[in-house]
């Protein structure tokens, strides 16, 4: 997958749970909801493979 479509991938991952807030400074993307244990091990799995990492008390980010 393109950089683009892995971003694309982990908000239609992330988009299913409440809460699911987004935000960006310069080269990174916030995204998802705060609250880790919202979000399945699958899931995680998924966006782990899909480059995003967790953040604490933020929720999921990656770098742009």
């Amino acid at each position: 997958m393109t950089e683009v479509a892995d971003i694309i991938a982990g908000f239609q991952i992330l988009n299913k749970y409440p809460e699911c807030g987004i935000c960006a400074e310069h080269d990174i993307i916030y995204v998802g909801p705060s609250d880790s244990e919202q979000v399945n091990e699958e899931d995680k799995a998924q966006l782990l493979k899909l480059g995003f990492h967790l953040e604490d008390d933020v929720g999921w980010a990656k770098f742009v």
